[in-house]
């Protein structure tokens, strides 16, 4: 195999790997794209989730705020005044925060933490100090507080405390007023966002954690980084960052301050379930490119598969192309390719013998120009009239030293699709000078032997004609000499004379057989369809005296067997067969005859069994011989010819006549004849 021819294998190969390579390398390309593109959706989304949660906390606390802001400004103001009218103070109090229900309490402490007012207890005062981290005490602390962690301090419920100081005109701490807020309200606010399964919120002030969602450990638990507690510095940065925290595990972190307070919010999810779309897509993708790889897996097997095939094609036009090359050069018979105009396209060397010409000098010539002139007529008129078939016919080529030579050619049109192509004639040219010789040679025998035979003829008859007329008179004198004589001659005189008679008639039964062995197969009679059964009926009704006389059994076939023949030859052959059953019948034992017939397709056989004295089966080809004889005349009379004549009968019509028998238990004869008449020796009907 040439290089070529493997780089052309190989090539689906290469396509195939580098189309491979190529869809893995974008798959991963778009998967590393998509990668940073989801992740930096999600950093997106979640800003936007706590931008969202920050609003809806700035809200809440605002109107808290503006609660707390009134009330402080109230009871700085009638702070005195409050201190004995405690129920004015507690009304005052629960009316000013029945707009907020998330307000579960409403407490006002001295400077010292002492509780003075309770929104939930008219009797308890100064019982005792609340914890420090519950109620601020800070006297420098300004605005809205946010204190402590949820606590649970005697019956206090659960809550966070937003708190003012309570100052005089003066700038005198008097108090602090504090709302508890409950713990679950902030919850409801994160559950109003749509922070997904997996989100997490956490609301820092500068001293550490103060509310957050459930299981929320992607978040610090202690305090707010120091990088996002600088959004609660006066000159800090300004608002909110996200960033991608690796601790405890890898995720999406937001801080945003609440605007107006001293709150941080964060908010923070999974980066792995932040990054479940992109994971599933990516599988989406992956399992298409797989898809992908495949198709382009069985496409590749499929085209080097057929470059296989074709390769294989190749190989075997390459193989057929140096055999039909080495056939048309080796070729004993003259191939010429020949265009309509007649003009000899190329030639092999057995053409150039059989003319006696060069082949390069035939190349361009027309070859009608090679034609004998008697021919060319003839050689036009085939050439026009050629069929899709063929044609084949005879003509004489002119050598180059002007002698004749006898060709048969055989003209076909060359194969194919092309249309110039199958203009083209293909000849194939054989020298049949030997066979032309041989068939003017044997045409001249065959002449020779007609004249033979029918002087043959003529001469059996006129010597069967002229032998006949001396045996009629020897026999007409010896029977005058006995009837007049008779009585003078002796004895051994008398049997003398009989042996002569007898001798005189089998002489001339033997030159009436050689005449009809002579004739048989010869008839003048026309060849035509008959019925061999109606034959039989006709010979058996004319063989009835002969069948009665021997006290013979005839059983004959039924039905027709139509068959062409001459209908004397026929009757002959049934004539002599059922005749030597009958000649041949066994001492003491009824003669019974057979005939039976049996359909071969293109042939009927029949067969003439009888149960006659039979004859041992070595004799079975030697009695279809002329002449040959296996009892004495004395014991059986008879010529020897009549089965001679079926075997020449039978012969005559392309069939075959055989026997089987035993020795005392009587014999067949089978004979075959074909249905459509007389063929050949090769099987051609004549």
């Amino acid at each position: 195999m040439s290089l070529r021819s493997r780089l052309r294998m190989l090539l689906p190969l290469i396509l195939g790997g580098g189309l491979l390579l190529a869809i893995w390398a974008f798959g991963a390309l778009f998967a590393t794209h998509s990668y940073w593109r989801e992740l930096e959706r999600a950093q997106s989304y979640n800003a936007r989730l706590a931008t969202s949660l920050a609003y809806n906390f700035s809200s809440v606390v605002a109107n808290l705020d503006v609660a707390l802001r009134r009330s402080e400004e109230t009871l700085a103001r009638e702070w005195q005044r409050f201190q004995f009218e405690r129920y004015r103070a507690l009304d005052y109090l629960a009316a000013t925060f029945t707009g907020l229900p998330q307000v579960t309490r409403v407490l006002v402490t001295d400077p010292s933490g002492v509780l003075l007012f309770d929104s939930r207890s008219r009797n308890l005062r100064g019982i005792f100090p609340l914890p420090r981290d519950y109620v601020p005490t800070d006297a420098a602390a300004a605005g809205i507080l946010l204190i402590g962690p949820s606590v649970q301090v005697g019956d206090l419920s659960e809550g966070i405390g937003f708190s003012r100081h309570v100052l005089s005109p003066q700038g005198e701490r008097l108090g602090t007023v504090t709302a508890l807020v409950r713990r679950d309200f902030f919850m409801a606010v994160f559950n109003a966002s749509d922070m997904g399964g997996t989100g997490q919120s956490v609301l820092y002030r500068r001293q550490g954690r103060v509310v957050e969602t459930p299981n929320s450990n992607l978040l610090p638990s202690e305090k707010a980084p120091d990088w996002a507690l600088n959004f609660l510095t006066p000159d800090g940065p300004c608002c909110a960052e996200t960033r991608v925290g690796e601790t405890p595990q890898p995720h999406i972190a937001t801080y945003h301050k609440i605007e107006g307070f001293d709150l941080l919010l964060g908010v923070a999810v999974g980066q792995d379930q932040a990054m479940d779309r992109w994971r599933e897509d990516t599988r989406n993708y992956a399992l298409l490119g797989a898809l992908l790889s495949l198709v382009v897996v069985g496409a590749m097997v499929m085209l080097h598969r057929s470059l296989d095939r074709q390769q294989q094609a190749i190989r075997l036009l390459s193989v057929r192309e140096a055999q039909l090359h080495s056939i048309f050069t080796n070729a004993g018979a003259g191939i010429v390719l020949l265009g309509r105009d007649g003009i000899i396209q190329t030639a092999n060397d057995a053409f150039a013998r059989i003319i006696g010409r060069r082949t390069q000098d035939l190349i361009g010539i027309n070859i009608q120009s090679l034609t004998h002139p008697d021919d060319i007529g003839r050689t036009e008129t085939s050439l026009g009239s050629i069929s899709p078939i063929g044609l084949v016919y005879e003509k004489r080529y002119l050598r180059a030293n002007g002698t004749s030579v006898w060709v048969e050619v055989s003209l076909t049109r060359q194969g194919g699709s092309d249309e110039a192509a199958s203009d083209n004639l293909v000849a194939v040219i054989t020298d049949i000078s030997v066979r032309r010789m041989a068939e003017q040679n044997l045409a001249a025998k065959a002449d020779e032997l007609a004249r033979s035979n029918t002087e043959l003829e003529q001469f059996a008859y006129v010597a069967s004609h002229d032998l006949q007329e001396p045996l009629r008179m020897v026999v007409s004198y010896l029977q005058l000499l006995e009837r007049r004589h008779g009585a003078d001659l002796s004895e051994d005189g008398r049997e003398y004379i009989s042996f002569a008679v007898r001798g005189a008639h089998r002489m001339s039964s033997l030159i009436r057989d050689l005449l009809d062995y002579s004739r048989a197969g010869r008839g003048t009679a026309p060849l035509q369809e008959v019925d061999a059964r109606d034959i039989l009926e006709d010979v058996l009704q004319s063989m009835k005296a002969s069948i009665e006389g021997a006290g013979a059994r005839v059983r004959a076939f039924e039905g027709q067997a139509l068959l062409t023949c001459r209908q004397s030859d026929l009757s002959r052959l049934f004539v002599n067969l059922i005749g030597n059953a009958l000649k041949y019948r066994a001492e003491g034992r009824a003669p019974e005859v057979i005939i039976t017939c049996e359909d071969l397709g293109s042939a009927w056989e029949f067969a003439v069994r009888d149960n006659g004295i039979g004859f041992p089966p070595e004799y079975e080809d030697r009695i279809f011989k002329l002449f040959q004889r296996l009892h004495s005349a004395t014991e059986y009379e008879g010529t020897g010819i009549g089965l001679a004549i079926c075997r020449k009968l039978v012969e005559g019509y392309g069939g075959r006549i055989w026997c089987s028998a035993q020795e005392g238990q009587g014999a067949t004869f089978y004979f075959q004849i074909p249905k459509a008449g007389p063929v050949d020796f090769h099987g051609a009907m004549i």
